[in-house]
């Protein structure tokens, strides 16, 4: 993500509403403002370990894991949290939540929703990532 690349992300009031935002610019331009070339560098590797987390949340459906999932879920949640990636976030959060109810079904539509919110993302993060000026 070239440094100094700018996207502008929609806003939650242009957006329907059970679709949130793919990054909470506010508050990335709020906790990030002074340090851009950290963010970018977190961006990176958030972009480079979301095929993984994503893969290894399949393999623990496939697997029946239970506890694969709920780890692997917490993961992305804390790093979605860290990076301001509210759709993504509440995917996470939700995956957390049905993991440790063990339901199944609530599993595979929240890991569909993740899938899309992971496709969301990767559109922002290619374009240069959130706009933080």
């Amino acid at each position: 993500i070239p440094q100094g690349s700018k996207i502008i992300v929609t806003q939650p009031s242009d957006l329907p509403d059970k679709e949130l935002p793919v990054f909470d610019t506010g508050w990335l331009v709020n906790k990030y403002s002074h340090k851009k070339d950290f963010l970018y560098e977190l961006l990176i590797l958030f972009k480079d370990e979301l095929p993984k987390k994503i893969n290894a949340l399949n393999t623990a459906i496939i697997d029946n894991d239970i506890n694969l999932l709920i780890k692997t879920a917490h993961s992305l949640k804390g790093s979605t949290a860290t990076l301001g990636a509210l759709g993504l976030n509440d995917c996470a959060r939700h995956l957390v939540e049905s993991g440790r109810e063990n339901d199944q079904e609530k599993i595979k539509i929240y890991l569909g929703k993740a899938e899309t919110e992971v496709g969301r993302v990767l559109e922002v993060l290619s374009q240069g990532g959130p706009l933080l000026d």
